[in-house]
């Protein structure tokens, strides 16, 4: 059985600079090996890079830019796989429906 996602609130501000009526937060989820996330949205725009391992990284619908750790850029438009090594990011935006997992 797969062990639970751990979600990690690493910093967090209400209102900031430019941005009232928002929240701002830093997040680090570690999901261990067999789990997977629930497909989902963010509100606003999530911005997320793996510090290590394989994400199999699944968008449902909507499109994702992918930045890789060689600095390559892509758009990748759901139903789509892929899988995201160590210091490739992602940026969500918008209604785009996308979870994650560990293979």
């Amino acid at each position: 059985a797969a062990g639970a996602v751990v979600k990690d609130v690493l910093a967090r501000e209400v209102d900031p600079p430019g941005a009232r009526g928002r929240t701002l937060t830093l997040m680090r989820y570690t999901i261990p090996p067999g789990a997977k996330l629930a497909a989902h949205i963010h509100p606003g725009v999530q911005l997320a890079r793996i510090e290590s391992g394989t994400l199999s990284y699944t968008v449902v619908s909507g499109t994702v830019t992918v930045t890789h750790a060689d600095g390559s850029t892509e758009q990748l438009t759901g139903p789509t796989q892929t899988k995201l090594g160590l210091g490739d990011q992602v940026e969500e935006k918008g209604d785009m429906v996308h979870f994650g997992a560990n293979e």
